[in-house]
């Protein structure tokens, strides 16, 4: 996933919110790193299926149109909302019980490369010799952690989470997963994360 492949990985991401979407009929938000990137895999989605509801994030949406988005997200409803990480419905959003079954993430939630962020960098680089992390990885996992976190809005909520890249999997990112994601399973393939969340959802 990383930033100059995703042009290379958008029919495997397609294939793994397919698969995810079909363990379990319901509302489902994808959470992706750019509108560009959103777009390309939203469009590849709705040619592949044809047949399925599909709601997508625009720039600059306004009041009444962050609550038409967020008010078909019903009971009983079955769509796929593709949204950008870190944008308007990453956080904030509250859709209890089946209005949301289950996310999507694509990527690390790595923030965008600029001055302001290579001085952070270099001032953790001096004071704690690990600026990379302090800049980029934190502030990610954090985007991360938020979206995540629309899925359970309650006790009574049961819902999953698919963290789409293989950098979730090394330790630099498995020790920042909360307590609450330390029962996460690896699957190295979209066959591998529809079996396990099959496996779920027939609990």
């Amino acid at each position: 996933m990383r930033y100059n492949s995703r042009s290379d990985t958008i029919g495997d991401v397609v294939s793994v919110i397919h698969a995810t979407a079909a363990a379990k009929p319901g509302n489902y938000i994808v959470f992706l790193q750019s509108y560009d990137y959103m777009r390309a895999v939203a469009g590849l989605y709705a040619q592949r299926y044809p047949n399925e509801r599909l709601v997508i994030q625009s720039r600059g949406m306004g009041e009444r149109r962050k609550e038409e988005f967020l008010s078909s997200f019903r009971e009983d409803t079955a769509q796929i909302g593709f949204c950008v990480l870190g944008g308007a419905f990453a956080e904030g959003v509250d859709l209890r019980g089946n209005r949301l079954v289950g996310v999507v993430i694509v990527g690390v939630g790595l923030p965008v490369a600029t001055i302001d962020r290579a001085v952070v960098a270099d001032y953790y680089e001096r004071t704690r010799e690990d600026g990379y992390a302090y800049a980029y990885v934190y502030p990610g996992m954090i985007k991360v952690q938020q979206a995540a976190g629309r899925v359970i809005r309650s006790r009574d909520d049961r819902g999953v989470v698919v963290l789409v890249d293989d950098r979730y999997a090394g330790r630099d990112y498995m020790k920042l997963f909360p307590d609450s994601w330390r029962h996460a399973r690896l699957a190295r393939s979209p066959a591998a994360v529809a079996s396990a969340l099959r496996r779920f959802w027939s609990k």
